[in-house]
């Protein structure tokens, strides 16, 4: 909603304020006098309005859209948001003084994923509801349906759950609700096992992404590669049986293996032979440092 439309529900407008303004209209904050006005999602509130809200609860009084004289309101306002207004005030764009003057009593609820307990008693809930409803009566909900609206993942929280249980109370003919078919496949469990990675998986990827990297240490840089050191670099090539990652100009090798290379040797653990040839020595003009234990030959 435009800025000042919004500013005319909240506070009213007088006759010819805006074009299209042909009488005068009261607005919410008046209507709302000696009771309670709920703001929902008060973290959209555009930031020219913000000032104006916070003089309705600083002072308890505002002016029309368009009118000169200030009107005195005695309200409480609830306001609710699903935004982190914290953050947004470090973000500036909420103001940090409309923030701690709506902060006074703060009610912080959980999303429904930290609520598995409530899950039970919110299906029954819109069970009834919805039976009553449709003219239905579904009085039965097996445990296995349970226990798949309990596991189930919901982003949109409690408005999510609802639409479910009406979806599947309209596909329900009998008196035992029946989960939509459809959905069941796109269940996700938030505690399904996730696949386990070998040692040796974990080691030779960490290798590759450092070394995917050569923007973050060079030939020039005297630092070791993160995680790696030069025993530890020299030890997990090795026993990868020659390990060898390439860029775009240069080819890395492993520059711990001394033994003379022969191609029909095998390592203990039959991989491949164990050193296929030696780093070769670069003349002085393509020379590139030695560090950590690679050697960078061009190729």
């Amino acid at each position: 909603m435009p800025a000042g439309l919004l500013k005319s529900e909240l506070f009213g407008h007088e006759w010819g304020a805006f074009t299209g303004a042909v009488t005068r209209t009261t607005g919410r904050f008046q209507l709302a006098h000696q009771g309670t006005l709920f703001l929902d999602e008060i973290g959209d509130l555009p930031l020219e309005l913000q000032p104006e809200l916070l003089r309705v609860l600083q002072e308890q009084e505002f002016e029309r859209l368009g009118s000169t004289r200030s009107i005195r309101v005695d309200v409480r306002v609830v306001a609710a948001t699903n935004q982190d207004l914290e953050q947004m005030v470090q973000d500036r764009r909420f103001r940090a003084d409309l923030f701690y003057r709506l902060n006074v009593f703060p009610i912080m609820i959980p999303p429904l994923r930290e609520r598995q307990d409530d899950i039970p008693l919110l299906v029954r809930h819109f069970v009834d509801r919805f039976s009553r409803r449709m003219n239905r009566q579904i009085s039965h909900i097996s445990s296995a349906a349970m226990e798949m609206l309990r596991v189930r993942s919901r982003p949109g929280n409690i408005r999510e759950l609802q639409n479910f249980i009406e979806r599947a109370a309209i596909m329900s003919p009998g008196p035992e609700l029946r989960l939509p078919p459809g959905e069941l496949r796109h269940l996700v469990y938030r505690d399904a096992p996730a696949a386990i990675r070998t040692l040796a998986d974990a080691e030779r990827d960490h290798i590759q992404n450092v070394h995917s990297r050569p923007a973050e240490w060079s030939a020039g840089v005297t630092a070791q590669p993160p995680g790696l050191g030069s025993p530890g670099l020299r030890s997990s090539i090795r026993c990868a049986s020659w390990i060898s990652v390439s860029t775009s100009k240069a080819r890395l090798f492993c520059s711990g293996v001394s033994e003379t290379p022969n191609p029909t040797s095998r390592n203990q653990t039959g991989v491949g032979p164990t050193a296929e040839r030696k780093p070769q020595r670069l003349g002085t003009k393509n020379m590139l440092p030695k560090m950590n234990g690679i050697l960078l030959s061009e190729y």
